[in-house]
């Protein structure tokens, strides 16, 4: 969980570099791309976290953590969505699939 949870840092740094440069409004595909990363790491996580629940019975994250971190990754998800759609830069392509 070492790992996962070191990810989940990543992850939240990129969120909010994401969220910074969102409000600036500046470079808005670096924007995607920030949320980008963000949203893929997430979903390795929440894929990561189930995996080890399912193999080892580790319970260390509730269903509600995960609940939270799915929330998290579908409100940056969408709002790179939106902002690809607005301002018609294309999706980085290793979230593409994932939408």
């Amino acid at each position: 969980m070492d790992r996962t949870r070191r990810t989940l840092n990543i992850a939240l740094d990129h969120a909010r570099r994401a969220v910074e440069l969102d409000e600036k409004n500046e470079d808005i595909a670096e924007v995607i791309e920030t949320y980008g990363h963000s949203v893929s790491l997430l979903l390795c996580i929440i894929e990561s976290i189930r995996r080890e629940q399912v193999q080892s019975g580790d319970r260390s994250y509730r269903a509600e953590d995960v609940m939270r971190l799915l929330a998290i990754h579908d409100s940056y998800r969408n709002r790179m969505a939106v902002l690809s759609e607005f301002y018609g830069i294309p999706l980085p392509a290793d979230t593409k699939a994932r939408l």
